[in-house]
């Protein structure tokens, strides 16, 4: 377990030239398992964002490779959730977002 930050979408990220400078909103962070701050990362910015944050993250293959892993099926998780809140909410936007972050994340893991 970790401290997690818990909301890592957009507006939560600052960052500028390739580099971050900063979160903000921490009204969701708890104690949970790393992997779950990387589902955001790759739900919200890409699989690729999730690679360069690990590489920074930890020097251990075998931790990187179980916290991806993890990720890659939390992600499913939060792309679900995503879509059941854009129907509440009637977002067709956010629900477009969270189909086409499903299809691809279960596309990457039947590939994988």
């Amino acid at each position: 377990p970790a401290v997690v930050h818990g909301d890592l979408n957009g507006a939560n990220v600052r960052h500028a030239d390739g580099a971050l400078t900063g979160l903000i909103d921490f009204a969701d962070a708890a104690v949970l398992t790393p992997s779950w701050d990387f589902a955001l990362l790759r739900h919200f910015h890409s699989g690729r964002v999730v690679d360069r944050v690990l590489a920074g993250y930890t020097t251990d293959r075998a931790a990187a490779g179980r916290i991806a892993r993890d990720a890659r099926l939390l992600a499913l998780v939060i792309a679900l959730h995503h879509l059941c809140r854009a129907k509440l909410l009637g977002l067709p936007a956010r629900r477009a977002y969270a189909v086409g972050r499903l299809r691809h994340d279960l596309a990457e893991i039947e590939a994988g």
